[in-house]
């Protein structure tokens, strides 16, 4: 699935910006569902967050919203709607 980047409105190819935001879509497996895994992707995510502070992390049924600088857990979050949302300090 394509991936998305939330950004500024002066952002261009040739003026790039941080992102607000990266989303990070996965395909579920709809047969099957097993819930979201963090563990899987960890690696991706980490590797996100040198140009990100946010991800969110969805296969569109499950959601989860990741900040940097917050350790990412090897974690699997199953059913709808199950999500951890991180507070603005």
């Amino acid at each position: 699935m394509q991936d998305f980047i939330i950004v500024p409105e002066q952002y261009s190819y040739t003026n790039t910006t941080k992102p607000y935001v990266s989303i990070e879509l996965k395909k579920p497996n709809l047969e099957n569902y097993q819930g979201l895994e963090l563990g899987k992707n960890k690696k991706q995510i980490e590797a996100e967050f040198e140009y990100c502070d946010f991800i969110i992390l969805t296969d569109c049924v499950t959601w989860m919203f990741l900040k940097k600088d917050e350790p990412v857990k090897d974690e699997k979050v199953v059913g709808v709607g199950k999500v951890e949302v991180q507070k603005k300090s």
